[in-house]
């Protein structure tokens, strides 16, 4: 589960293909991809649910034929082609824009850390939070 919401995050801010999609269209489908995402993943995982404090699948173990983990493999190739078909454009354009700006003193992990610090927000807000991250590394 966690391997996957990290592919999931590593492709959003990959190069790569992109559907025609308003910056806010494309945060909505994003988002209700990570949804079903999660969703998917707590009930194909139920010890991983509990884990995270989702307790509605504790009667359960997860299903591991041959079969389960084959649909479970389509289920992830399915994730991950919706995934690279959303615009990213906006997300890309905002790390060239601190890569450029910090020069040497860019670090995409403090970079990827800006991005996931306030959790789901719009796109414009996040622009303005790596704008202002990249004003904070500039005056160091």
């Amino acid at each position: 589960m966690r391997l996957l919401t990290i592919i999931l995050f590593g492709f959003t801010l990959a190069p790569g293909q992109a559907r025609a999609q308003t910056p806010d269209a494309a945060a909505v489908v994003l988002h209700e991809l990570f949804d079903e995402a999660w969703a998917y993943n707590i009930e194909e995982f139920p010890t991983n649910a509990t884990f995270v404090g989702v307790h509605r699948f504790n009667d359960r173990l997860a299903a591991m034929s041959f079969e389960d983990l084959a649909r479970r493999n389509e289920a992830s190739k399915g994730f991950l082609n919706r995934l690279n078909a959303i615009n990213r454009s906006q997300l890309k354009e905002l790390r060239l824009r601190a890569q450029e700006s910090l020069g040497q003193r860019f670090d995409v992990r403090e970079f990827h850390d800006q991005v996931l610090a306030n959790g789901t927000v719009p796109l414009d807000v996040l622009e303005d939070r790596i704008d202002a991250y990249i004003q904070e590394q500039s005056v160091r």
